[in-house]
C-alpha cells in the first residue's frame, strides 16, 4: 500500500511539475513556438515521463488550459458572493473575468492560443463549465424574479461583449487602462438592463430587418 501510495503521489508531482513549466513557456512563447524539449529539461522530467502523462503537447497544453479557465471561475465566483444583489453579483463576476485579461498567461494561454489549439467547441465548452453558468445563473434567477430578461438572448449578447472585451485588454498596451474602460462601458449596459421594468417583454417598437432580397 506504501509504495503504490508512493508511486501515485511521484505520478502527482511530476504532472503537477509538467503543467506549472508548460504554463510558463506557453505564456512566454506561445504554443507554436514551445517546444516538448524545452519543457521536460525546464521541468527536469524524460520525454518518456511527459508521454506517459501526456498524448502529446496539445494535451498536456489543455491541462493547461483547463487549470486556467477553473482559477478564472474560482475568482469569478469569490468576486460575486459577497454581494446580495443579482445585478451587483453579474457586475462583480463578470469585472473578475475581465480582469483576468490582464494576466499574461490568461491572455496568451485561453485567449490567443485556446480557440486555435483546442478548437472553438472545445473553447466554449470549457467557458460553459467555468464561468459562463455562473452568468446564466444570475441572469435566470432575475428573470425568475420578474426582470423582462430573455436569459439565453442576453446571455449570448452579454458573453460576446465580455469576450471580445478581454480580448481588446489582453492586446492593449496599458492593460489596466483598458480594464477601467471595458468595467466601466460593462457598467453602463447593466443599468441599461437594470433600468428595464419588471413584467413580460414589451413589443418591439419596429418589425425585426427582413434579409436582403
Amino acid at each position: 500500500m506504501t509504495t503504490r501510495r508512493s508511486k501515485a503521489e511521484q505520478a502527482a508531482t511530476t504532472t503537477s511539475r509538467l503543467i506549472a513549466t508548460a504554463r510558463t513557456l506557453f505564456t512566454r512563447q506561445g504554443f507554436a513556438r514551445t517546444a516538448t524539449e524545452e519543457i521536460v529539461v525546464m521541468a527536469e522530467v524524460t520525454r518518456g515521463a511527459l508521454y506517459h502523462h501526456f498524448t502529446d503537447k496539445r494535451a498536456l497544453f489543455e491541462a493547461v488550459f483547463l487549470e486556467l479557465q477553473a482559477e478564472t471561475g474560482a475568482r469569478i465566483a469569490a468576486a460575486a458572493a459577497p454581494h446580495d444583489d443579482t445585478w451587483d453579483r453579474i457586475i462583480a463576476g463578470c469585472r473578475a473575468f475581465l480582469a483576468a485579461a490582464c494576466a499574461p498567461d490568461f491572455a496568451q494561454i485561453v485567449l490567443r492560443d485556446g480557440p486555435a489549439v483546442l478548437g472553438a467547441e472545445a473553447w466554449r465548452r470549457a467557458d460553459e463549465a467555468h464561468s459562463l453558468f455562473q452568468l446564466r445563473q444570475s441572469l435566470q434567477a432575475l428573470n425568475d424574479a420578474g426582470v423582462a430578461l430573455d436569459v439565453e438572448a442576453t446571455l449570448q449578447l452579454l458573453n460576446g461583449a465580455l469576450n471580445e472585451a478581454a480580448m481588446w485588454i489582453a492586446d492593449a498596451s496599458d492593460r489596466d487602462a483598458a480594464l477601467a474602460r471595458a468595467d466601466a462601458a460593462f457598467r453602463r449596459l447593466v443599468d441599461g438592463l437594470r433600468a428595464s421594468p419588471a413584467g413580460p417583454p414589451s413589443s418591439p417598437l419596429a418589425p425585426p430587418l427582413s434579409p436582403a432580397s
